[in-house]
């Protein structure tokens, strides 16, 4: 029982990595296509949705050689 508890936090752990990461790599692409001078909402929409694609799969990296130190 108490290690289907601590995969059940690794997991919530995960999970919570992976959405940060990606809601930073939509704010981040967001603030660039202001920056740039956009001035449509559609090149705000793509910025955002590709910077949560960007986001969620440089975390799905990054979290395995982040939780190793752990």
């Amino acid at each position: 029982m108490p290690e289907r508890l601590a995969e059940a936090s690794n997991a919530k752990r995960e999970q919570r990595f992976l959405l940060m990461g990606s809601l930073a790599g939509a704010i981040v692409l967001i603030i660039a296509a202001r920056l740039a001078g956009a001035q449509s909402e559609l090149v705000f929409l793509g910025a955002a949705g590709l910077g949560l694609l960007l986001g969620f799969f440089i975390s799905m990296v990054t979290y395995p050689l982040i939780s190793r130190r752990r």
